[in-house]
């Protein structure tokens, strides 16, 4: 049987630490992200050849990361200075823009103050001792690697590594989840001769959709990934030559507009072959079977979010003069549909009032916040304006068999249409 130290290759983990590392995120070079980095992880690992490809390309980022890059700023300065999140509140923070053109101020709201203290609360309460914010390499398996985990307790023999999502756009889950592993594999190397490291509990923590996820593995199990997958993976990457995949792990490439083997990924989703599927469920040649819909489905996501991009990139071509050629000759840019708004609010008031027969209710009108707008104002856990919410339930949607919420049972006649 494999032993711990045979999988590790033999690493020497460097000395440990203080609990907020000088310069977070950064290597000695002083580069803020490595390109075989943890958040790249599960796009990397099965597409070696995207790190060459996308090499040089501009990052502009979100503005959804810059507000989740600002919620894990505030994060840091709580337990730096050992101070609540409602301390910040109304406070600015500046983060700066990926391609270096300057910064956005972030606005610490109620709402950032519930999210960053559920989440700092959380991890305070494992107890043990404690890293955040904490630069780690996992150069024994990944040549160059490292990356900044929000927030690890070592209480031996076991681990946990906690990951903050601030976004609610995406539920995260941890199961093998490969951003909370190589953070593992951080944890490994610098850690694992002065600690007998058992076992690891990764932790998602997502407190704007009020989800926190664990998932539990064996240190061995996980170094077993990271001689078998993650090793020979980060060693194709650094061959100009490494193979592209297409995948569902596309999603967030900064080539996906214009990769090929993304196209082609896609148009064999598109176009499968259902001959193919062996399924006794067929009852007729006209009409797919469970199993052929489901074929069809597995391919929606990728294809939607490539149907965007497409038209993305398009549009970029067009604005750059270099129109796209299709079997019908060129495309163009036109006008969409337009919209209409006031030049100046308080004039277009004074217009209408000034009409015959208009009344003031008729021109002016008010309206309530919205629940999730008044949770900005006033917060998650303020009971007497939560009294007055009524949360009804989600609309039914599909998921695959892998994601964990439990089956919802619904009755199809009234929630569906027929297409029989």
């Amino acid at each position: 049987m494999l032993t711990l130290s045979d999988l590790s290759k033999g690493s020497s983990p460097t000395s440990p630490a203080s609990k907020v590392t000088s310069a977070p995120g950064k290597d000695e070079a002083g580069a803020a992200h490595s390109a075989l980095g943890p958040s790249a992880s599960d796009r990397w690992i099965p597409c070696p050849g995207s790190v060459h490809l996308t090499a040089g390309m501009k990052d502009e980022g979100s503005g959804y990361a810059m507000e989740g890059t600002a919620a894990h700023t505030l994060s840091e300065h709580m337990r730096v200075e050992n101070k609540p999140a409602s301390a910040y509140k109304g406070n600015m923070i500046p983060v700066d823009h990926q391609d270096g053109s300057g910064h956005t101020d972030y606005e610490v709201t109620q709402e950032m103050v519930d999210a960053v203290q559920s989440f700092v609360t959380y991890c305070g309460n494992i107890g043990g001792v404690a890293f955040y914010e904490r630069r780690l390499s996992y150069s024994a398996w990944v040549p160059g690697g490292f990356g900044t985990a929000d927030d690890i307790r070592i209480n031996e023999p076991v681990v946990d590594v906690i990951d903050l999502k601030y976004g609610k756009g995406v539920q995260v889950f941890a199961e093998d989840n490969p951003q909370l592993k190589m953070y593992g594999l951080g944890v490994y190397q610098e850690f694992g001769h002065l600690y007998d490291i058992k076992e690891f509990r990764f932790t998602i923590h997502q407190p704007r959709l009020d989800h926190v996820d664990t998932w539990e593995c064996s240190t061995q199990e996980l170094l077993l990934w990271a001689r078998d997958i993650v090793a020979p993976a980060a060693k194709a990457a650094l061959r100009p030559s490494a193979k592209l995949q297409g995948g569902s792990h596309c999603r967030f490439c900064l080539a996906r507009h214009t990769c090929k083997a993304r196209s082609e990924w896609v148009f064999n989703q598109t176009i499968g072959d259902f001959e193919d599927l062996d399924d006794l469920e067929v009852r007729t040649k006209d009409f797919m079977s469970s199993r052929e819909l489901g074929h069809a489905l597995d391919a929606l996501a990728p294809i939607k979010a490539w149907c965007s991009d497409m038209e993305a990139a398009g549009l970029t071509e067009l604005s750059l003069g270099k129109p796209p050629v299709g079997k019908d000759g060129e495309y163009k840019m036109v006008a969409g549909k337009s919209s209409r708004s006031w030049i100046d609010p308080k004039k277009a008031e004074q217009a209408l009032r000034n009409q015959k027969g208009l009344k003031v209710k008729q021109i002016l009108v008010a309206k309530l916040v919205s629940p999730a707008q008044a949770e900005k104002l006033v917060g998650k856990k303020n009971e007497e304006v939560n009294a007055q919410i009524l949360k009804s339930a989600g609309k039914p949607t599909m998921v695959n068999f892998l994601d964990p919420r439990a089956n919802l049972t619904v009755d199809a006649d009234k929630e569906f249409d027929d297409i029989t």
